[in-house]
């Protein structure tokens, strides 16, 4: 029984705090549905914030293998030859949009397209995504500007959450059984 709740202290001291942070809302996109190589584009990523507070977002553009970005406006930096990245001071209820250009180079062999994603990220953590796809000329056709859950990866984490807490559970049950299963076993002796 100390065990079990042992963990239950743990999980209820260990837990991370609850966020503060605002819930926003991110999209991607080029305007268009394919793509050619060497064909000069532009990406634009729209983040809202919903809220009635302003709100900082941090933002990062993630460009497909094959895809070349040429540059970054409105204030975002580009560390590596495939991201953008920028710091976002949006204000209650309002909406700001970035862009970065681009040129697509020869898709993969037996790609069928190619997939930007813009996120929302907090320490580190991408939190909200959004993705626009180019089909390449002559390939089957696919979804096209699919934007993912509010949280993002929240369904990976989801599942592992609750398959760690079942191994949890289970040990402590376990635990349990072994410790009454010795008290008996003593008393009878």
């Amino acid at each position: 029984m100390r065990v079990l709740l042992a963990f239950v202290a743990c999980f209820l001291l260990c837990a991370p705090p609850a966020s503060a942070q605002p819930a926003f809302e991110i999209a991607v996109t080029d305007d268009s549905t394919t793509v050619a190589a060497d064909s000069p584009a532009t990406y634009r990523v729209t983040v809202r914030n919903p809220s009635d507070a302003p709100a900082t977002a941090d933002v990062e553009l993630t460009l497909p293998v094959g895809v070349r970005l040429t540059g970054v406006q409105d204030g975002g930096t580009s560390p590596e030859p495939w991201l953008a990245m920028w710091a976002l001071d949006v204000p209650a209820g309002g909406a700001m949009t970035v862009a970065a250009t681009f040129v697509p180079g020869p898709p993969r062999p037996g790609a069928t397209g190619l997939a930007a994603s813009a996120c929302v990220v907090r320490e580190h953590v991408r939190v909200l995504c959004a993705t626009d796809t180019n089909q390449v000329p002559g390939a089957e056709d696919g979804p096209h500007n699919a934007a993912s859950g509010e949280e993002g990866e929240s369904g990976n984490v989801l599942v592992l959450v609750v398959s760690l807490a079942a191994v949890v559970v289970a040990a402590a049950g376990v635990s349990l059984w072994r410790a009454r299963r010795r008290v008996a076993a003593e008393s009878r002796v």
